[in-house]
């Protein structure tokens, strides 16, 4: 459920509706589509314990990637993430209560033999409160 609700604040709204359009609509649960281009965004919830601030609220910690085949377009586009998992609100029937933007790494391109190489990954942690 949660994970649904991350889904929609990655794609809904003027922020997910920017991010959603940088990568070309490829942002999905768990693991990159293989057969899809670059740039694209895939993210992972880990759902926690629940914490009592007034009432009972869960927390799950949330890491989106941005790939792409430039360092500093995975950089643009984990800003645009950051501005679409940065809100309150309902989304997909769950009450988010708060994030907590944790940082991000960088993963700059690998180059293999010959043309192969990795693209760049920038990877953005959250904390969500919800209930």
């Amino acid at each position: 459920m949660i994970e649904k609700a991350v889904q929609s604040m990655l794609t809904t709204g003027t922020p997910g509706t920017a991010l959603s359009t940088a990568v070309g609509g490829r942002i999905s649960l768990g693991s990159r589509l293989q057969l899809e281009g670059l740039p694209c965004v895939y993210f992972d919830v880990t759902a926690d314990d629940t914490a009592v601030i007034g009432a009972r609220k869960a927390t799950a910690t949330v890491e989106v990637r941005s790939v792409a085949e430039e360092p500093g377009d995975a950089l643009t586009n984990a800003d645009l993430v950051l501005a679409a998992m940065n809100r309150s609100g309902t989304f997909q029937s769950v009450s988010i209560h708060a994030v907590i933007y944790k940082g991000r790494t960088l993963d700059t391109m690998v180059v293999g033999e010959g043309d192969e190489h990795r693209p760049s990954v920038a990877v953005s942690s959250f904390e969500v409160l919800y209930g």
